[in-house]
């Protein structure tokens, strides 16, 4: 289960709007949080000159440092070539741009360290942590550095330090990590924050494959700790089957195939529920017609207090992604808690 959970910010309003929820849930399942910023060397406005103006799109010049101590563009250098050449950014400019990159650190340290204060309310092991890079590759390689077993971002917000970190980066990380992934959009946040409005019921889409009940023992352990119900879903679509995460056999419109189909996950669904009431969880299942990512959203939008939780078919890293459909309808229109295990 969840023992140390990894939450990005940038120092947004937005970012910071995930936190009721995290640290309610963090609360009742015992995890330590590590509070994560990822300064993007490209996105701090780097001066021309130490006095002047900001230069508009410094972040792929190389400033260094001159004998009359004003800080001059001197090259075009991307900051991929400084880190191939193992160049650190704070090296990049001589003292003068170190400064720049000092001060970003120190008032990204200083939010932090007043957030954990605020945490420490509900969730006794709060850390903070800066680093500096690209957000995706960074959040990911801290995480996994970390020993973490769940990075949670929000769903929205953009800002400076973080270029996007809680809107493009979320994909990144979502479609690329190769560990938990929970999502949520900072207003559901804020509401499910609220003790007297919490998550009360666990959405489980499922398709009759390991790969799909691969997130069965999240569930039962996160159901267990917060006291859940869990509602088991498979999703035929009309005229056929359909699993979530693959296009599964097309069959034509008959209704005996129907009626087969029907059976067939009725005693499937039966016979996963039977797992959850075994170990004292309040479980139900239900069986609807049409797309996955529809049938799952109405549902979350009909049914409160939700958070999903589903497995992804695969990924191939940040440059080529693969994420199931399923995962992603639901992720961007209902704003819910959306809990995404990768394959193992």
């Amino acid at each position: 289960m969840f023992k140390k959970v990894i939450v990005p910010l940038d120092g947004t309003e937005l970012a910071e709007g995930i936190l009721p929820y995290i640290a309610d849930m963090a609360s009742g399942l015992d995890t330590s949080i590590v509070l994560l910023s990822v300064i993007d060397p490209d996105a701090v406005e780097l001066p021309e000159r130490i006095g002047g103006a900001p230069r508009s799109g410094a972040a792929h010049v190389e400033v260094v440092g001159t004998a009359a101590g004003v800080v001059d563009v001197k090259a075009q250098t991307s900051s991929e070539d400084l880190a191939r050449a193992g160049v650190h950014p704070h090296e990049r400019g001589g003292p003068h741009v170190t400064q720049l990159f000092d001060r970003a650190e120190e008032i990204a340290k200083t939010r932090l360290g007043e957030i954990a204060k605020r945490l420490k309310s509900k969730v006794t092991d709060v850390d903070t942590r800066v680093v500096f890079g690209k957000p995706a590759e960074k959040i990911i390689e801290f995480a996994e550095a970390e020993g973490a077993d769940l990075i949670a971002m929000s769903t929205h917000g953009r800002n400076m330090i973080g270029r996007g970190l809680l809107g493009s980066v979320t994909d990144k990380v979502l479609h690329a990590a190769r560990l938990p992934v929970m999502t949520i959009s900072p207003a559901k946040a804020k509401v499910y924050g609220d003790a007297a409005k919490s998550i009360r019921n666990v959405i489980v889409p499922l398709d009759g494959s390991e790969l799909a009940e691969s997130v069965l023992p999240y569930v039962e352990g996160i159901a267990a700790k917060l006291s859940l119900s869990v509602l088991l879903v498979r999703v035929l679509r009309h005229g056929g089957t359909f699993a979530p995460y693959s296009e599964g056999l097309a069959y034509l419109d008959d209704s005996r195939i129907d009626e087969t189909l029907e059976a067939e996950f009725t005693d499937y669904l039966g016979g996963v529920a039977e797992r959850f009431k075994a170990k004292g969880i309040k479980v139900a299942w239900k069986i609807m017609r049409g797309a996955p990512a529809i049938c799952i959203t109405d549902l979350a939008r009909e049914t409160s207090n939700n958070m999903i939780a589903l497995a992804t078919h695969g990924r191939s890293g940040l440059t080529r992604w693969v994420l199931g459909s399923v995962a992603e309808g639901v992720i961007r229109a209902t704003g819910d808690p959306v809990l995404v295990v990768p394959p193992h």
